[in-house]
């Protein structure tokens, strides 16, 4: 019996080895994200570091969804019909992980408006993420959905933004 208990150990000793060692294979994929952007009309010119497609602006539509790696992202954009040029913006992604065991985790779009008051984030319940203002004058706006959260922040010191200074890009609707 000592024999057997020794023995049942060491096979759950090596089961909980190999769950974590190998945990992704035991937890499913995170599941995909999804992002839309779309601006109020006219020409947006933009200046970010979202992935591609929307880094070349012949190969993204308006109101269309891309699949997007959860990350943080940082942009600002200038609406010339409307006279507006905005400051520098944050938006931080968050997938829902995979679940034990192999559940893939749920598929999740995000939209972000860009307009003349300032951006707005959405989740699909399509109602704009409320936004906390702090006293510095920055904010965020957090929408959730499916396990997986997408905070958008105004950035009111441009010193913190490192990612960027491209060149301004340009699209007409």
């Amino acid at each position: 019996m000592n024999k057997n208990r020794r023995m049942g150990v060491l096979i759950l000793a090596l089961l909980a080895f190999a769950a974590v060692s190998s945990s992704c294979e035991l937890f499913g994929a995170d599941g995909p994200t999804y992002l839309g952007v779309d601006w109020e009309g006219g020409t947006l010119t933009y200046d970010w570091d979202l992935p591609y497609p929307f880094n070349d602006s012949t190969s993204w539509d308006a109101q269309t969804y891309y699949e997007i790696e959860p990350s943080t992202y940082y942009f600002q954009y200038d609406l010339p019909t409307y006279s507006f040029s905005s400051t520098w913006y944050s938006l931080t992604i968050e997938a829902e992980a995979g679940s034990f065991p192999f559940q893939e985790g749920a598929e999740t779009a995000f939209a972000l408006l860009l307009m003349s008051t300032g951006p707005e984030l959405y989740s699909g319940n399509q109602v704009a993420a409320a936004k906390n203002i702090e006293p510095d004058g920055s904010w965020t706006a957090t929408a959730s959905i499916g396990g997986k959260t997408a905070t958008l922040s105004h950035i009111v010191d441009d010193d913190k933004v490192y990612a960027i200074s491209h060149s301004m890009n340009s699209k007409t609707k």
